[in-house]
Formats: C-alpha cells, sequence, structure tokens
C-alpha cells in the first residue's frame, strides 16, 4: 500500500468496516468539521478577515490529525506483531538456537515492513498539512477529510 490507497481497497464493505471504528467517527468527523471551517474560512478570506484565522485551523487540525495518525491502528498493529514476533523468538530460543535465530529474522524482517508503513501514513499526513498551508487552496480542499480516510484504509486493510 503507498501513501494513497488503491481503487481495490475502496470497497464498500472496506467503507463499512471504517465507519465501525469508534476512533474512526470521530476523526472523521473532527475532519469534516476542519474542511468546514476551512470553507467559512474561504469566504471570509474574500472580505479580508479569514487568513489568519485559517492558519489557527492548519493548527488545530495538524495538532488533532497528527495525532490521530500517529496513534492509529497502525502503529498498535506494528506494536502488537512486534511484540507477538519477539514472543515467538523468546520461546523458540529454549527450543534450539537455529529456530530462534530463523523466528528473529521473520521478527527484523515485520519491524522493516511495519515501519515503512507508519513512514507512509507520516508521509501522507506531512503532504496534507503542506497543502492545508497554502491559503486559498488548503482552504477549498476536503485534505484533513482525505487524509482521515486514507488512514483509516490503511489501518482497516492491515488488520
Amino acid at each position: 500500500m503507498g501513501i494513497f490507497p488503491s481503487p481495490g481497497t475502496l470497497t464498500k464493505k472496506g467503507m463499512l468496516m471504517i465507519l465501525s471504528v469508534p476512533e474512526g467517527i470521530i476523526m472523521l468527523i473532527t475532519a469534516l468539521i476542519l474542511d468546514g471551517c476551512g470553507l467559512v474560512l474561504f469566504v471570509l478570506s474574500l472580505f479580508g478577515i479569514g487568513i489568519p484565522f485559517s492558519f489557527l485551523l492548519d493548527l488545530a487540525g495538524a495538532t488533532s490529525i497528527g495525532i490521530f495518525t500517529l496513534t492509529s491502528g497502525i502503529v498498535k498493529n506494528a506494536v502488537g506483531n512486534i511484540a507477538g514476533k519477539a514472543g515467538e523468538a523468546m520461546a523458540g530460543s529454549n527450543g534450539g538456537e537455529e529456530g530462534a535465530a530463523g523466528k528473529a529474522g521473520n521478527m527484523a524482517t515485520g519491524v522493516a515492513k511495519k515501519g515503512a508503513r507508519v513512514g507512509l501514513g507520516i508521509t501522507r499526513f506531512i503532504i496534507t498539512f503542506f497543502i492545508e498551508l497554502i491559503p486559498f487552496i488548503g482552504d477549498i480542499f476536503p485534505t484533513w477529510t482525505l487524509c482521515v480516510i486514507f488512514t483509516l484504509i490503511e489501518e482497516q486493510a492491515l488488520s
């Protein structure tokens, strides 16, 4: 999975599973509110008073969505899988040295894959944040909502 999910992952069942996650619903509502406020600030920017408040909205979005991106199921799954593989490696070390080395190698591969996925989530957030910092474009496009949806899709694909 890359920075953006493939069209094959955007199935009706997948979207319904995303909406069944409580933190997903909360963050999706938060992102929709942030993007809605961005549209209001865009209209206010036409009268010359929206741009200073737009940066405050970007800061609120970066804080809330950024924390969500870092603590989403991607990190939870990574920690759970790493702990599970470490436990398997420790159990295998009691049975023999060759089994422990093989399991430790599998654990290292799992850590690398999970780290790459976390890095993609952070990259997605950084791209979203820089788009939001552009004064009028960040107010018009629903980038916070898209970031949350893509993060939830990736979280659902990992589980």
